[in-house]
């Protein structure tokens, strides 16, 4: 049996939620990534906010799971990973990324 678990947004300080936000936006984007052009590292979000990185990532992570957030979730991903990372069904069956089928204009 699980339990349903509840959050409370005023049960941490306001700099652990707010990095946790971009905590989850960055890891989305891949901007942990050291190959990303744009690439941003745990300890400069914590550093800005002066929070905990243990604390931070568990509270992205509760994040994500609360808010069923998944990886190239629109919105809050850029449209090229958001786009490789979602699926289309053609009319004939065919399932292709959304990146491809825009390419071979079938979207």
């Amino acid at each position: 049996m699980t339990r349903k678990r509840t959050y409370s947004i005023t049960s941490a300080r306001i700099e652990i939620w707010a990095s946790a936000i971009i905590w989850v936006i960055a890891r989305l984007n891949f901007l942990f990534d050291s190959q990303n052009p744009n690439n941003i590292s745990t300890d400069t979000i914590c550093d800005f906010f002066d929070t905990k990185k243990s604390t931070v990532g568990n509270k992205a992570t509760d994040i994500e799971k609360a808010c069923k957030i998944r990886m190239g979730e629109e919105g809050l991903c850029n449209s090229e990973i958001s786009d490789s990372l979602s699926f289309v069904q053609l009319p004939n069956g065919i399932v292709l990324t959304k990146k491809m089928a825009k390419e071979t204009g079938l979207s």
